[in-house]
């Protein structure tokens, strides 16, 4: 059964910031671009919640969705949460 997916406050708050920094830029299109990807990752993570590769953390598991792109996630009996929202270009703390 596909489980739900909740994000935390800090993850949600690093995707939305991302997202205003392209449309600051001029970037609408890639932000739209940005986001179907996200919904299609997000979509087949329900369903395959494994498909991620472990972090070094072991309870978390990474989970690409560009060549600078990838969010970090935990896997619960009934739902995924997104840890992390990363752009890998920019520094980050996790």
């Amino acid at each position: 059964m596909p489980k739900s997916i909740k994000w935390t406050s800090v993850a949600y708050n690093s995707y939305l910031n991302f997202l205003s920094r392209l449309i600051q830029s001029d970037a609408t299109v890639l932000a739209k671009k940005i986001n179907v990807v996200l919904s299609k990752k997000l979509k087949v993570l329900k369903s395959y919640p494994f498909i991620g590769t472990l972090t070094s953390k072991r309870r978390a598991r990474k989970l690409i969705l560009t060549n600078n792109i990838f969010i970090i996630y935990s896997i619960s009996e009934n739902h995924i949460t997104i840890l992390a929202f990363i752009d890998a270009r920019i520094n980050h703390n996790f």
